[in-house]
């Protein structure tokens, strides 16, 4: 980046910290007092609608339908822009819903002194809506004709069923170059992660009187044996993301203290590091099934996802847990994951941010936003860089 562009963002950081403070803290507060846990986000897509129509943006509704859902929820994804959907090149995304329980709001002070807000969603992702929404409006103040190449999409289901995002690409701007979703990474730019993918463990056995097992087969026995076979099975590794884990995470099994049992199963969560297929090939390979064991795909595979990252700027990591970004299908736009606020109390029932945070997050995005909008930010996708690197070192 240019001195000149990096000593105005610095500058301009300060002024966006102390004049939109009080706005961020208020939208932030008012998206954390509206429930929205997955599959019933209405309310904090309501108030969206409303805040940002009295802002001036121009909002779409997406409705979202899914059949396993009571239909009398309505459920819908927002679209909002300045001028026109063909003015968009650069979108910022997070999501509406939440994890249960609802955790509600509470702003105090810790013992360091420092500000920090309590709530259901405070960082994944209520955080980082506000803070997206914060730095867009900073920029409109200050540069009206860049801020119409800003989109903002917030879909909901992504904690866990995804319906949202997949909606979503049936209403994607058609000049789009850039899409940012917003997570809480603590402000480093996330190259990859891995995918997922869940799977059974089914054994069979052969049902008897639990005083005479020799007459029966027990599934259970058998289900703990595969179980065990599981450690040496050895999966795909990848040079970016590393090794493909899995872990055992439910059991099931038995219907009576005095039967030999004739079923049980246990669940599989992969982290994949590859292409699910190649990870399934390698699992239905490895001699684990038998004429008692069966391994049986329960949930829909979700690939690894590389992402682009901007060249000399902030660091860059990968992460092990997922995201919906699996669902964005854009020919050409460069996808990135960047947030504030920490995922280590997401998910919990003490879920928090920093004031600070939200502040870094928001000076954050307002810089990001605008180096990618004025070419100051250069990207690269992490996998093809490596593998650029990769082909000039052995060259050597």
């Amino acid at each position: 980046m240019k001195l000149l562009s990096f000593l105005n963002l610095v500058a301009s950081g300060y002024a966006i910290s102390q004049q939109l403070s009080a706005d961020l803290l208020s939208l932030h507060k008012d998206l954390i007092t509206k429930p929205s846990i997955t599959r019933n986000e209405t309310l904090a897509v309501d108030f969206l609608h409303s805040h940002l129509q009295a802002q001036g943006w121009t909002v779409e509704l997406h409705d979202v339908v899914n059949p396993d859902i009571d239909p009398s929820i309505r459920r819908q994804n927002i679209l909002a822009y300045l001028g026109s959907p063909d003015d968009v090149t650069l979108i910022l995304n997070s999501h509406t819903d939440v994890v249960p329980p609802y955790v509600d709001y509470e702003y105090t002070t810790d013992d360091q002194g420092r500000d920090v807000i309590y709530g259901r969603g405070a960082n994944d992702a209520k955080g980082q809506i506000a803070a997206q929404i914060t730095a867009a409006e900073h920029i409109r103040a200050t540069n009206p004709d860049l801020a119409k190449s800003i989109g903002l999409l917030y879909d909901l289901g992504e904690e866990g069923i995804f319906d949202g995002a997949k909606k979503a690409q049936d209403n994607l701007p058609s000049n789009l170059e850039y899409f940012i979703v917003g997570e809480p990474t603590e402000l480093v730019q996330i190259s990859g992660h891995k995918g997922n993918m869940g799977f059974e463990i089914r054994a069979k056995g052969v049902a008897a009187h639990s005083s005479s097992p020799h007459w029966g087969v027990n599934a259970i026995e058998k289900l703990s044996e595969a179980i065990l076979k599981l450690e040496s099975v050895t999966l795909p590794h990848d040079e970016l993301l590393g090794d493909t884990t899995m872990a055992v995470t439910k059991i099931s099994g038995g219907t009576a203290i005095n039967k030999v049992p004739d079923e049980a199963a246990a669940y599989v969560n992969v982290r994949t590091s590859v292409p699910t297929q190649e990870t399934w090939r390698v699992l239905k390979e490895s001699g684990l099934e038998s004429e008692w064991i069966e391994l049986a795909l329960v949930d829909e595979p979700h690939d690894p996802v590389i992402l682009d990252v901007v060249e000399n700027w902030r660091p860059v990591q990968t992460m092990p847990f997922g995201t919906d970004l699996f669902a964005w299908k854009h020919p050409s736009a460069k996808k990135m994951l960047i947030g504030c606020g920490s995922v280590a109390s997401a998910h919990k029932l003490d879920e928090h941010i920093y004031k600070q945070e939200l502040l870094d997050g928001v000076d954050m995005y307002v810089e990001l936003i605008s180096g990618l909008l004025d070419g100051s930010l250069k990207t690269v996708n992490t996998k093809q860089a490596g593998e650029q690197h990769k082909h000039e070192k052995d060259e050597l």
